[in-house]
Order: structure tokens, then sequence, then C-alpha cells
């Protein structure tokens, strides 16, 4: 049977560190909703230089700074942990700007670890616009210790048409197996272990099956490590197995965005659809790491049988 349901989500806290403590709030001016200008900014002392302790900066997500249709950014700063014997307790705060204009201005955060995360994004999960994006990193005093510019760009999703070759597992194999397959290369990021159909409200009759009174169809992929790439999906029916052009029913009946979500005990991208009703036949559905669907990372199939949870039920 399928895994019950996920645990309740840890869900990423954008645009202040996650973990860290001891957070001084800087004055700021609302000017615009979802967006804070900062006008003032109190320095604090120091007796040292933090910048001495820098061992690296990257974006987390891309090699390049060059992103598409992400909700938020992240520049990591490793830091040498010699920092902590230093008999001082470090800190540092972080400023973003878009398109040459401050955006953000974060709090003051007390180190706890040596990684520093500087996270900017919006707190509805929506698309950052369009735009040049600076992550500046400063230490107490003042002083620069990092900086990346990235890239940013806005892209519609546009899913292709149903391989009119593609044909179904066996109905024994939705019940008992999991029907799915990830590209080679890909597969190196994924916990495979974990990574299945999920059951939302119990009316699961298989490892890759449903009753026809379900309300959500539900994949997690699990991935090993935390990243920032969001993914795409497709969704397509067919109630015979079939796909063609005079069924019509080569397009998607539902296209998504999707980035990672952190649980309890892992994370996972949530391949999900809620159709208005979900009906006996058969759920395909691919994954690509881009817009326009050029590089498929995985596929998979799911089974809706002709009963309902009730009247499986009953026949047992």
């Amino acid at each position: 049977m399928l895994e019950h349901k996920r645990t309740t989500a840890l869900l990423l806290s954008l645009a202040v560190l996650t973990g860290s403590s001891a957070c001084t709030a800087r004055p700021a001016q609302e000017t615009e909703p979802g967006i804070t200008y900062v006008t003032e900014v109190e320095a604090s002392e120091s007796v040292f230089a933090l910048s001495d302790f820098v061992l690296d900066s990257y974006w987390l997500g891309s090699e390049t700074g060059e992103f598409e249709n992400i909700s938020f950014l992240s520049m990591v700063v490793n830091i040498d942990d010699s920092v902590f014997n230093s008999g001082e307790t470090p800190s540092y705060y972080y400023s973003v700007s878009k398109d040459g204009e401050q955006v953000f201005l974060s709090d003051t955060v007390v180190m706890e670890d040596s990684v520093i995360n500087c996270t900017f994004g919006t707190e509805t999960g929506e698309l950052l616009p369009n735009g040049t994006y600076s992550v500046t990193c400063f230490d107490a005093d003042g002083a620069i210790i990092a900086g990346l510019t990235a890239n940013v760009v806005e892209t519609p999703i546009v899913a292709p048409q149903m391989n009119e070759d593609w044909t179904p597992y066996d109905d024994d194999e939705y019940l008992n197996s999991s029907t799915y397959t990830i590209d080679e290369e890909y597969a190196e990021l994924v916990n495979t272990e974990l990574t299945n159909w999920w059951d939302y409200s119990d009316t699961s009759v298989g490892l890759s099956a449903y009753a026809s009174d379900t309300e959500v169809l539900g994949f997690s992929l699990v991935m090993n490590e935390w990243n920032s790439k969001d993914l795409y999906y497709a969704f397509y029916f067919t109630d015979d197995g079939n796909f063609s052009e005079e069924d019509e029913n080569l397009d998607p009946i539902f296209v998504n965005r999707v980035g990672l979500s952190q649980y309890n005990d892992f994370a996972s991208y949530d391949i999900d659809v809620k159709p208005d009703k979900v009906l006996p036949g058969y759920y395909y559905f691919i994954v690509s790491d881009d817009s326009d669907f050029s590089n498929i990372v995985m596929e998979g199939s799911c089974l809706v049988v002709q009963e309902t949870m009730a009247e499986l039920e009953e026949e047992d």
C-alpha cells in the first residue's frame, strides 16, 4: 500500500536565516506590500574582521548565477571554524538589490555555525520578477565579506502533447509495484527508497493505484539534498490507456511549477494533481527541469480503478 500522508511541513522561511538567533531588528519603512525598504542601520562594533575567515561563497542551485522561474535566491557563505576560537561572537547582516535598487535588508544575525545563508524571496512562493539581483553580506561593522550577482528570468511553462505511442503498465503492476522511471543521471540526486506515490485520503488500493473516490493524486520525488531548483510537471489522462488526436486527449490536464518542500525527515518535490473529479483510468505525468520540457528527468503513471473505497471494502 502507499505510504500514508506526508508529515507536517517545516516551511522554508524566506529572507531570514533559519536556525539563527539573537537577531537585532533594523528600523524599516513599508512602502510597497511585501517589500521592506530600510531607512537606517545602526552600526555595531567588532574587534576583528569577519572577512578574514571567509572560505568561499556561491549561489545555491546555480554555478553561473543564471536562474529561471525561481521563488527565492540564496547565497551561501562558508566561514572557517576558527572564527569561534577568536573570543568574539561573530555576526552579520545582508542586503538584496534588484536592478540597482535595494529591496531588502536583513536583521543582524549572530552566527551559530560556520555556514551563512543569505536568502531572499516572496512569502507567498510567487516567482521573483525578471531582473538582476545582487546579494551582499556584511560583518557587524558594515564591511563587505561576500557578494554575488544573479540574473533571474521568468518564462512561460510550455508542456508538450502526449506521445501517442505510450502504453500503460499491466494492472497488476500498478497494484504491486512503483510505476515510474527516472533519468539515470538525475537518479543520483534522488532518494529512490522514499520516492513513490502517496496516499492523502486512505484511498490507495496498491503501490501505484487508487480507488475512484480519491481526491488528490500525489507523487513525492524525494531528494538526497536540499536545493533551490524548481521543477515543472504535466499530467495527462486516458480512460482506456490510449492517447490519440481522435480521442482529443493529447493535451495535458494540468501543468505546474513546483519547488522543493522540507518535511520533518526529508525534502521532496510534490508532484500532485487535484482534478475536479478523479475519473477511472490512467494518469501519466512527466517532470522536467526546464519550463519548455526539453529535459525530462522522470515520468510515471498510476491507475484509478472503477470502484470506490467503500465498494472495495464491501467486497472484502
